[in-house]
């Protein structure tokens, strides 16, 4: 048989399994799990890919789970990797799966990450005589947190498995069937900063607008500015070729208020993480009368 992949064969199998895909991710909405508490979610997953016939590994720097498919033919190893915690929130949305878990909601997706990646490993299962190399699936906990990425890479997952490539996804307001590539979230750089006194909510809101105001893109607001934003992401040494977007927001803290920031991509977010720590030592200072 042919090593080699075709897009109508990977439809079909998609579509025999849709059904089943649709019940996990809403199984894993229904029943969501907070960050290091990714028990039944993981168990879930080890389940349907130790029953596709791929090698599980569970309890990889955490709940982890890694599960290695193996092509007929040589080839390189790629990886895909997937989320699997939910948010410390209340459910928003009024459905047949809602959260029954007060406190808990997949609100980020990562839901639909983790059937994304199971859905993935049963369709090329059925296709491994005609696969060349090795994939592998990485279903990370406490993403929410960031520290699933590094207990699993200090359990040594990189080194094992070697991936020559990682993919990823997030699921976002796109045309049903469209994907959309840029680069992404890896490329950023988050940080929080905790305000005190009786000015930390005023102080909050002017720091917010500092670190906003640092972005070089703006959000977009409309369909015809995401494809703009796409097109321009896609034109080499075109406007996006060298950009900073920096996003903020502003909750309670314990004593006053707390920001929340992300700056990227990465070696250009020096910049904003400079002038953001500025921006902190600022607000947190007197002010002279």
């Amino acid at each position: 048989m042919s090593l080699t992949l075709d897009y109508a064969t990977i439809d079909e199998i998609a579509a025999e399994i849709d059904d089943e895909l649709i019940g996990v991710r809403r199984d894993i909405h229904r029943h969501p799990e907070l960050a290091g508490d990714e028990r039944c979610t993981s168990a879930l997953v080890a389940e349907r890919l130790h029953a596709a016939g791929l090698a599980v590994a569970t309890g990889v720097g955490g709940h982890g789970v890694v599960a290695v498919l193996d092509g007929a033919g040589d080839g390189p190893t790629v990886a895909y990797r997937a989320d699997m915690d939910a948010v410390d929130d209340d459910e928003l949305y009024d459905c047949a799966f809602t959260s029954q878990v007060p406190g808990a909601a997949h609100l980020c997706g990562h839901d639909l990450h983790t059937a994304i990646g199971v859905g993935i490993a049963l369709v090329l299962a059925r296709l491994r005589k005609r696969l060349n190399g090795r994939v592998v699936f990485v279903f990370q906990p406490a993403e929410e947190t960031c520290e699933g990425a590094r207990s699993m890479i200090e359990d040594g997952i990189l080194e094992r498995t070697a991936p020559r490539e990682i993919y990823a996804l997030h699921c976002g307001p796109l045309p049903v069937g469209m994907l959309a590539v840029g680069p992404g979230q890896p490329g950023q750089d988050r940080l929080r900063i905790d305000l005190a006194g009786p000015d930390a909510a005023d102080d909050a809101k002017r720091l917010v607008a500092m670190i906003d105001g640092l972005s070089t893109v703006g959000r977009p607001q409309t369909p015809g500015q995401l494809q703009q934003l796409m097109d321009d992401m896609q034109t080499p040494d075109g406007p996006l070729a060298r950009f900073v977007f920096a996003l903020s927001h502003v909750s309670p803290g314990d004593d006053g208020a707390r920001v929340y920031a992300g700056c990227g991509p990465g070696p250009r977010a020096g910049m904003p993480r400079s002038v953001t720590r500025c921006g902190a030592g600022w607000v947190s200072s007197p002010v002279p009368g």
